[in-house]
């Protein structure tokens, strides 16, 4: 995902207010970051927030809105038409994240589906985000991304902006018992911001 100014400005505001806190920035797949929380080796996640919202003795607040899209290379016949249809957009290969990796993401794209109407005709489970996302941009199917993801920025890459998505929105997530002083002084200069 692309972070943004607001973000990274957060990031190193706190590193220039606490030079003495040694403050690690990782990134992971849903399921990574999912586990790593639970596990105490993270204090926190910054998530897509229907990934971390059934979360048992997890708190979180939103970060920032998005919306989700459909994406497609224009390599394929579907991205090169002025206009893509539900109706064009069921034949295709559908690239949905694994549940092992998301759950809620698999269960919320699909849920997309059956508002529309729409039965796809061959799904196909990726791995991860990460990983839907280079299939996207390979021309394996359609998938659905963020709008600030950095794939929705590919020339090569046709964002379907005409079907309308739910709410994709960031959140930071973390356990209920943190007790690092380190995490609190970030919660409080987010909160702030």
């Amino acid at each position: 995902q692309w972070m943004g100014a607001d973000l990274t400005d957060l990031f190193r505001d706190y590193m220039q207010k606490y030079p003495n806190i040694d403050l690690r920035i990782c990134q992971g797949s849903f399921g990574e970051l999912r586990r790593l929380l639970e596990d105490g080796k993270i204090d926190a996640e910054i998530s897509l927030k229907f990934d971390v919202e059934s979360m048992e003795d997890v708190s979180w607040i939103p970060y920032d809105k998005d919306s989700a899209v459909f994406a497609v290379s224009r390599r394929l016949p579907i991205g090169q038409k002025d206009v893509i249809t539900l109706e064009d957009i069921e034949k295709e290969t559908f690239l949905i994240i694994s549940p092992e990796d998301s759950r809620a993401g698999t269960d919320r794209i699909l849920e997309h589906f059956k508002q529309f109407g729409v039965t796809p005709q061959k799904i196909r489970y990726s791995p991860n985000l990460t990983t839907t996302m280079l299939w996207i941009e390979l021309g394996l199917g359609i998938g659905i991304i963020n709008e600030r993801s950095s794939l929705a920025r590919n020339p090569e890459v046709r964002v379907i902006s005409e079907i309308p998505l739910a709410d994709a929105s960031f959140c930071l997530a973390w356990k209920k018992q943190n007790i690092n002083p380190a995490f609190s002084l970030f919660l409080e200069m987010m909160r702030n911001s």
